[in-house]
């Protein structure tokens, strides 16, 4: 029992660290010296040219919304399969048009007089492949899509400006790393919308 408690003291006594400078362990000389905790600002002049590059991505996505919007959209002929209403409440409606090459997002109340296997000319977007408008092949039901130019058009231009001010070179760090984090943020809900209203 006595030769147990020593062992039990001995182990105390070598993991108990005196707070005294000069009864502390010298650091060996091959352990890399002490660094000083890294500050926020010092973290945002790090990372600042990696982050920055989001801001190129977003001046490149609002080039590919713009070309997309003023290349003509090209034409395709397609077999209405069945027009069927969706209600997901809180004004979340719509009729979803399934065709021969897929289906289509409809916000609008025309839609309903389109007939089963009767032929419409869908006209997508060279780019995104975003359906611009559908009609009858005899003209008399003209229904215009494209939303994300139209009713959601906010989002490409505030990505445009937010991405232009991230390039411009400023006095400090911290102003377009923030304008950066939100160009990053505006890229995943532009992204989001094309599927969204795509699919």
């Amino acid at each position: 029992m006595h030769c147990g408690m020593n062992k039990l003291n001995a182990i105390l006594d070598e993991e108990f660290v005196n707070e005294d400078p000069r009864y502390r362990r010298m650091r060996p000389s091959h352990f890399p010296p002490y660094e000083k905790d890294t500050s926020v600002e010092d973290l945002i002049k790090k990372y600042f040219p990696y982050v920055r590059l989001i801001c190129w991505v977003g001046l490149f996505m609002t080039v590919l919304f713009a070309a997309d919007y003023f290349i003509p959209s090209k034409a395709f002929q397609e077999k209405v399969k069945a027009v069927v209403w969706i209600d997901r409440g809180h004004n979340m409606h719509f009729y979803s048009v399934s065709t021969s090459n897929g289906r289509i997002k409809v916000y609008n109340d025309k839609a309903r007089f389109l007939k089963k296997e009767s032929l419409i000319s869908v006209k997508r977007s060279r780019i995104f492949k975003t359906v611009m408008a559908i009609e009858t092949v005899n003209n008399t039901i003209k229904i215009s899509l494209g939303y994300i130019y139209k009713t959601l058009i906010f989002f490409p231009i505030l990505l445009f400006i937010t991405s232009l001010l991230g390039l411009v070179k400023w006095t400090g760090f911290e102003f377009p790393f923030n304008l950066s984090i939100v160009t990053t943020l505006l890229v995943v809900i532009n992204m989001a919308l094309v599927i969204v209203r795509n699919f």
